[in-house]
């Protein structure tokens, strides 16, 4: 999810200064590269403490609102 705000920011560069081959040759491999260390730290500091934090939540409701076992 975290890249489609710079896919637009991208198609919008290519559209107002038309690159030619030679410049696209080193802008995309390095977009690439922050794309994917922005989508690694997005991951590690964003979405997994909230699914831990969701997960403790739901394990903590489910605890709470669990019936006595009818058969004893």
């Amino acid at each position: 999810m975290t890249h489609y705000p710079f896919m637009c920011v991208f198609a919008n560069y290519v559209v107002v200064t038309q690159p030619n081959f030679a410049e696209l040759t080193w802008v995309i491999p390095i977009s690439i590269t922050l794309l994917i260390g922005l989508a690694y730290l997005v991951t590690k500091f964003i979405d997994f403490p909230i699914r831990r934090y969701l997960t403790g939540r739901l394990k903590a409701r489910t605890k709470r609102n669990a019936r006595p076992n009818a058969d004893t």
